[in-house]
């Protein structure tokens, strides 16, 4: 929950309910994108569209709570959790400049 307040919530809003504006920010709520522990690891590590990488600025373990976190918060019901070893699997090859 930490992690979502100081990197997430300030586009994602409380609640996870998105939001637009300057730019459109999906919401985290009942997403079923979700349910696919990779969708999230990926977008986090990799950023997408406007949203920034995190690879590099968040461990793997912050991101594997954080994505643990989204999974069982906001109406989503993926309970299954996601652990460091998920997201070093995933970030192998990234870019050392992040993005996609």
């Amino acid at each position: 929950e930490e992690i979502y307040v100081q990197a997430c919530q300030s586009c994602h809003q409380p609640g996870g309910k998105g939001g637009s504006g300057a730019g459109s920010y999906p919401a985290l709520a009942h997403n079923p994108k979700l349910g696919a522990a990779a969708y999230p690891i990926t977008t986090i590590l990799r950023g997408r569209a406007a949203m920034p990488w995190f690879a590099g600025t968040l461990s793997a373990e912050q991101i594997a709570s954080l994505v643990t976190y989204l999974r069982t918060h906001f109406g989503n019901d993926y309970p299954a959790p996601v652990t460091a070893e998920d997201v070093k699997k995933l970030s192998v090859n990234l870019p050392t400049s992040g993005g996609e």
